[in-house]
């Protein structure tokens, strides 16, 4: 019976560390590690996707269907409400996109969030090789947060 229960935990946990995090969530854990020691830091979008993209697109909830698909060049298949959308594209498809709705109903203490400026409008859009942002950290009690910013 022992052996049992631990065979049953072994593979819950296995099937759990397995499960594919959230791109935002990735951003977070790898921005925790990198400015433990500073409130900056640099980040290479490249390096924490595991599949390939040559472009990425950060989406502000403004941006209606019809403008993301101007944008895209293509239709966008996967449109559900407004949200902060993050999508990656190869060759002109979708690859990963990820979805955060304004009002989320899960409460979270830790936020990532992309500085859009005059020069980029409602979006931005960045080869693979130039998608690389400075992080500020900044923290109010227990609320953490990261602001990327276009380097």
């Amino acid at each position: 019976m022992k052996y049992t229960i631990r065979i049953i935990v072994f593979f819950q946990l296995l099937s759990f560390s397995s499960c594919q995090r959230e791109i935002k969530d990735k951003i977070f854990a790898k921005l925790q590690l990198d400015s433990a020691k500073q409130d900056s830091c640099i980040l290479v979008l490249n390096n924490i996707t595991d599949f390939n993209w040559d472009t990425v697109y950060i989406v502000e909830p403004s941006v209606t269907l019809d403008e993301l698909n101007k944008v895209l060049g293509f239709y966008y298949p996967f449109w559900d409400d407004i949200a902060d959308r993050i999508i990656f594209t190869f060759e002109r498809r979708v690859v990963y996109h990820e979805d955060k709705f304004p009002y989320s109903d899960v409460p979270t203490n830790e936020h990532v969030y992309f500085s859009f400026d005059k020069d980029t409008g409602d979006y931005i859009k960045l080869a693979n090789k130039n998608a690389i942002f400075t992080a500020i950290r900044s923290q109010s009690y227990d609320y953490i947060t990261y602001k990327l910013i276009r380097k």
